[in-house]
């Protein structure tokens, strides 16, 4: 065999070899990304953001969930946010841990009952009431006169 033939056999084996390195990084980068485990994650960071949130605000406020956690259960104490599949091993458990002011409480859970936004049923909603933050199951708006619009003049 020449050389230049064998120079263009081991271009294509090269470039065969660089794309399949492209796609297995890219695949496995798509499943971690949809992993249950991270959106498990990504949840009990955002409620633990919300109730940092809810502990500076003034008054009284009601934050609900905007997206579908139907498949988990939350459970939450003065000091950490735990979220976990219902049926499953206790070590898949995600726990995060906040502070809070002495003053302020935060209790509550929140079980899987298929609820999803822009439905009628119950979803996951964080209430702050006097110095007590609760983790519980609200019902969404009756109507759409109930609920706020931002528009832009």
């Amino acid at each position: 065999m020449n050389k230049k033939a064998t120079s263009i056999i081991l271009l294509i084996f090269e470039i065969i070899a660089v794309i399949s390195v492209i796609l297995i990084t890219t695949s496995t980068a798509k499943a971690y990304g949809s992993s249950d485990a991270v959106q498990r994650i990504i949840l009990a960071r955002e409620i633990q953001f919300m109730i940092n949130t809810l502990a500076g605000v003034p008054g009284e406020a009601v934050v609900l969930y905007p997206y579908n956690v139907s498949e988990y259960s939350v459970i939450l104490n003065s000091n950490s946010v735990n979220v976990f599949r219902p049926g499953k091993v206790e070590s898949t458990r995600i726990s995060f841990r906040f502070n809070l002011p002495q003053s302020l409480i935060a209790e509550g859970s929140w079980e899987s009952s298929g609820s999803y936004p822009g439905t009628n049923q119950p979803q996951l909603c964080l209430e702050k009431n006097k110095q007590k933050i609760t983790l519980k199951s609200c019902e969404p708006a009756a109507d759409e006169a109930t609920t706020t619009e931002i528009t832009e003049d």
